[in-house]
């Protein structure tokens, strides 16, 4: 969780989707779907780790702000690919 970020959160491990769905909103209709369930149970915000070229801009379409920067240190990812975001809705 971000140092400064809200403590009663749920975070995001993982989400990938096929190529196939991209841009067709599937992601944004999991995004809602989730924060419904946040809400439900009582959470104050959702939080996320995102690699920097990956779908930074569909997050923030969904209402999440950038709050702090992470590195991914996996031997598979190019290293242009290990700098990542971190990511906080406030629900």
């Amino acid at each position: 969780m971000p140092q400064e970020g809200e403590s009663n959160a749920l975070f995001l491990e993982k989400i990938y989707l096929m190529p196939d769905f991209f841009g067709k909103g599937v992601g944004q209709i999991f995004l809602t779907t989730l924060q419904q369930k946040a809400i439900q149970l009582q959470y104050k915000a959702l939080w996320l780790n995102v690699m920097s070229t990956g779908p930074v801009s569909a997050y923030q379409k969904a209402g999440f702000e950038i709050v702090g920067k992470t590195r991914f240190e996996y031997d598979l990812l190019k290293p242009e690919e290990r700098n990542g975001l971190v990511l906080c809705k406030k629900i």
